[in-house]
């Protein structure tokens, strides 16, 4: 299972927060504005990568932030602002 939620939206990091089921460190990295890198977490990993700005009207250096958590067989990401490039502009 594969979740992509708005890293702005106040609801989903009310659900991640309550519903997830995730470490409460996990939960706020998913939703910070770190720098990119990578962890291990106990049997999961968190991942923060910048991508380009594929938006409308957006230089593309101004970079999208998205934030994976993979635990199992789920995943669940967050993004920085809209992030077009994971997406195809689908929505």
């Amino acid at each position: 299972m594969w979740l992509y939620l708005g890293a702005t939206r106040r609801e989903s990091k009310e659900f991640v927060r309550t519903q997830a089921d995730i470490d409460r460190l996990v939960c706020e990295a998913l939703f910070a504005e770190d720098r990119p890198r990578s962890m291990a977490f106990g049997d999961g990993l968190l991942a923060i990568f910048r991508g380009v700005n594929l938006n409308r009207a957006s230089n593309p250096e101004d970079m999208v932030s998205i934030r994976v958590w993979v635990h199992g067989a789920r995943i669940l990401s967050t993004f920085r602002p809209d992030a077009r490039a994971l997406c195809s502009g689908s929505r």
